[in-house]
């Protein structure tokens, strides 16, 4: 299989420039027919995915486009026979084949290759909050099926993180928006939640150790090469999480999970509390105010992070309520409190690994601990403004 980044860059004639002509006969266009697929329901299109067959100048080339939120896109190809879509690309769209077998929906003849730009469309019709929380519910887990392919093929990390964030964000949506829905959705969340972890143990490693490399590089001598030895454990650490990921998303488990919240969302029942999304989201602002006012003068590290827990729920229901800047500010605070837990978290996992470590390795762990010591106590310093800026806005 063959991977490629997709730029596309546009360029414009100057005014008056005439290229010169060309000399020798003209050639005959190719033609190229291109065939594209999807499952019933369209599922790939909805996740932003493409998968199509081309065909001309002798060869038949399989193609499935993977959406990347910037940057260019990620198309893998692999050759082919028409009408059958290659093993390995198949093995990526486990998740979305749940729907039926794959089909042509279109066909394409032309004598170059035209790219298009999907623009999605926006609904600009007055929804009530039932009918909002609704289609953020669904939209996320459109979110966990666009990025199920590239989290199988573990080519960017990026995908694992973004549809981590699409399983958290539905779970604290179907929270946030729990006074809008009679349905009990707890039996959904605590699934969600089971997928969450499984995705986080990989996500989390590959935070900590690119963290931990980028520390380590920067030590003098020989401690910046003991250091790197010293994370071959969280490396293999890492591959074993990576393969428990795996087998989970080839289980019938969770292609049952996704229909099953495809569907709990399709039979959402609104209550009739009457409650309105600003409400919503000022509640949880009111929780998270509530939480910071009771901490003590000088928080314990876990005290800080139920905080940071607690802001990014308040986040997600302004986001929901579409309230721009305490999102914008939320987003800080929590950035803030993200990178005190993230030198929390790799000190503890340094000290326990130098635990039975080589006295050099040992002094190394050492060296980058003090360094997140050092982390630790900036985020400590700054997370006091960083709340006092998301508070004047609430």
């Amino acid at each position: 299989m063959r991977a490629i980044r997709r730029y596309e860059w546009k360029l414009h004639r100057p005014v008056g420039l005439r290229p010169a002509a060309l000399g020798g006969p003209p050639l005959e266009p190719p033609v190229v027919t291109s065939v594209y697929y999807d499952v019933a329901g369209g599922a790939l299109a909805a996740a932003g995915l493409t998968l199509l067959c081309r065909t001309g100048q002798g060869r038949t080339v399989w193609q499935l486009t993977l959406p990347t939120d910037d940057g260019p896109h990620l198309e893998l190809e692999e050759e082919g026979i028409p009408g059958e879509p290659p093993r390995a690309l198949r093995a990526l769209l486990q998740a979305h084949l749940r729907h039926g077998p794959l089909e042509p929906v279109a066909e394409l003849r032309s004598t170059r290759r035209v790219g298009s730009d999907g623009v999605e469309a926006k609904d600009s019709s007055t929804r009530s909050p039932f009918e909002e929380l609704r289609t953020r519910l669904l939209h996320q887990l459109h979110e966990i099926e666009r990025h199920d392919p590239g989290t199988r093929l573990g080519r960017d990390p990026e995908s694992l993180h973004d549809m981590r964030v699409a399983v958290r964000r539905l779970r604290a949506l179907l929270r946030a928006g729990r006074k809008l829905v009679a349905t009990d959705t707890s039996a959904l969340d605590a699934r969600l939640k089971q997928l969450g972890r499984v995705l986080g143990e990989v996500r989390d490693l590959d935070v900590l150790l690119a963290r931990l490399e980028g520390e380590a590089s920067e030590l003098d001598g020989g401690d910046a090469q003991h250091a790197r030895s010293l994370l071959g454990a969280l490396r293999t650490e890492r591959s074993c999480s990576r393969a428990r990921l795996l087998a989970a998303l080839h289980s019938a488990e969770y292609l049952s999970l996704l229909d099953d919240t495809a569907r709990t969302i399709d039979e959402l029942e609104p209550s009739d509390a009457g409650a309105v999304l600003d409400d919503l989201a000022d509640a949880a602002f009111a929780r998270l105010r509530k939480a910071v006012h009771a901490l003590p003068d000088d928080p314990a590290d876990d005290e800080l992070h139920a905080i940071r827990k607690k802001g990014k729920r308040a986040r997600y229901a302004a986001e929901l309520a579409d309230w721009k800047k305490p999102v914008r500010r939320a987003k800080e605070f929590q950035d803030v409190l993200g990178e005190h837990q993230d030198a929390v978290v790799a000190a503890e996992r340094l000290r326990q690994l130098a635990v039975e470590a080589p006295p050099q390795r040992a002094l190394a762990a050492g060296r980058l601990i003090e360094r997140e010591e050092e982390h630790r106590m900036e985020a400590r310093s700054a997370w006091p403004e960083a709340w006092k800026k998301l508070r004047e806005t609430i």
